[in-house]
């Protein structure tokens, strides 16, 4: 079987014990044969969790499905904002005089030229004096997938989430393993209700109607799934 966990606030708490509670079981998981994906809108920031924590993982889909790498970090699936999306979502920076991260999918910048591809864009909340409001005029305004996060907008392209993501890499690997999710945040959703889902029991109010069942930890589904 394939587990794919969300990692802020999923496998990666504030509680050091559970985490490595929850690296332990992902061990245990992986050597019954089974693959461990980490699944996260966070971008190449994550490898600093990965490596200081020595977290174990067969997959890594990042920016919501827009990279998916091997445990190599050799990139296996790619997916860009549209170009006429990321000159909208500039002028709209240059507006309001945003902060925000580009990430290419290899590294964060803050400056692009006109032939720069990126797979996210993320824009600074603290900077934002209305997130709903112009988060709903980028939906409007951009062919994106595009949600509010605990400190970001987050953007990419319309055609990728997490859901999406794993079923690409469920066709890369020809099928062949059932797989399970697990995730607390609202762009958890989709994976959660399409591929055997569960939720942490601590989750954003938008899982709230979510009739799957709740977990304390990573670790515990785990051990149950195990």
């Amino acid at each position: 079987m394939i587990l794919a966990s969300d990692f802020d606030d999923t496998l990666f708490v504030s509680n050091i014990n559970i985490i490595n509670k929850n690296i332990e079981s992902i061990k245990k998981f992986r050597n019954l044969g089974n693959k461990f994906v980490i699944i996260t809108g966070r971008g190449n920031s994550i490898y600093q969790y990965i490596n200081q924590y020595k977290i174990p993982y067969d997959y890594l889909i990042c920016e919501n499905g827009s990279m998916i790498y091997d445990h190599n970090n050799k990139v296996i699936s790619s997916t860009f904002l549209d170009q006429k999306d990321i000159e909208k979502i500039v002028s709209i920076i240059k507006r309001d005089h945003l902060n925000y991260i580009f990430d290419t999918g290899k590294e964060y910048i803050k400056k692009i030229d006109s032939n720069q591809n990126l797979v996210a864009i993320f824009l600074d909340k603290k900077t934002i004096s209305d997130s709903p409001k112009l988060l709903e005029e980028i939906l409007e305004k951009t062919n994106t997938y595009s949600y509010i996060s605990t400190n970001w907008i987050n953007i990419v392209n319309k055609n990728i989430n997490k859901k999406l993501a794993l079923k690409k890499l469920d066709e890369l690997l020809n099928h062949k393993y059932k797989i399970y999710t697990i995730g607390d945040a609202i762009n958890d959703i989709d994976m959660i209700t399409t591929y055997n889902g569960a939720v942490m029991k601590k989750h954003e109010k938008e899982l709230d109607a979510l009739k799957n069942k709740n977990y304390e930890t990573l670790s515990d589904y785990i051990e149950e799934l195990i």
